[in-house]
């Protein structure tokens, strides 16, 4: 095999890994473009799940020394 033979066949094997690396490349530009887009979604529908918790009618917290099942009296 002649030194020209031998570049060209390394040149060959280049090219492939350059395109492997291009293509893999455009795969993860568009994964992150797709989770972008999904975490854009997820953040107005955690938005939506935050106004209807903070809707919820709240407990009160029993007082001090008081055992959760008891009901605070009022005053008489």
């Amino acid at each position: 095999m002649g030194m020209q033979e031998q570049m060209v066949g390394c040149f060959a094997a280049e090219k492939a890994e350059s395109w492997l690396f291009i293509l893999v490349g455009v795969g993860l530009v568009m994964q992150a473009s797709l989770m972008l887009v999904l975490d854009l979604f997820a953040e107005k529908r955690g938005d939506e799940y935050l106004l209807a918790l903070r809707a919820l009618p709240t407990a009160s917290a029993p007082a001090a020394g008081e055992a959760p099942g008891q009901a605070a009296e009022g005053p008489r």
